[in-house]
């Protein structure tokens, strides 16, 4: 979806995407766009998208970015994070006004958060610390979120404990986009 909603932006801007993963590979069946591929194919056909600045990544997965992207690719891993590398540093370096946010809540640990995909272990509290600085360092021009645990995968059980896991991330996030004032 946050494909879809970033051709609505009709003025440079940048992504601030927080994800496990990059989203940066190349398409398995042709032409078809994937969740797994999306930031890419964004890179080459939004021409309007300059930047994409992805946090909470796997570490491991930063080396499979192509090296033509690298240059409008950067990566703050979860690991970086977890360690307390100067976030704020990296960010006021790299962002670029206005900015997009887009949260897979699969950048999130499993304690706070439930999905179908390998999840990472951002805290809900780090997940705001980083959007309040975002918010106040940049031109917040939208934001969506996506990431939302399916029945299809899970027993009946899992499925109804996840989702009450689900629904208070959701509860939390919405308070903090909310809160900043800069629901689109």
């Amino acid at each position: 979806m946050t494909y879809l909603l970033m051709q609505k932006v009709y003025k440079p801007f940048t992504l601030v995407l927080f994800d496990h993963h990059t989203d940066m590979m190349n398409s398995l069946f042709g032409n078809l766009m994937s969740c797994g591929c999306w930031v890419k194919r964004a890179l080459d056909e939004n021409k309007m998208l300059k930047k994409v600045i992805i946090i909470g990544v796997e570490k491991k997965l930063i080396d499979n970015i192509d090296e033509k992207y690298r240059n409008r690719v950067f990566c703050y891993s979860e690991e970086d994070i977890k360690h307390n590398i100067l976030w704020t540093s990296f960010l006021k370096d790299k962002i670029d006004k206005p900015i997009y946010i887009s949260i897979d809540k699969d950048v999130i640990g499993k304690d706070e958060a439930k999905t179908n995909w390998q999840q990472g272990i951002l805290t809900l509290e780090e997940l705001r610390e980083i959007f309040d600085f975002l918010v106040d360092n940049g031109e917040v021009i939208s934001v969506d979120v996506c990431g939302e645990s399916s029945s299809r995968d899970e027993i009946v059980e899992n499925f109804y404990s996840d989702s009450i896991i689900n629904s208070e991330a959701n509860k939390e996030i919405i308070e903090m986009v909310e809160e900043e004032s800069i629901v689109n």
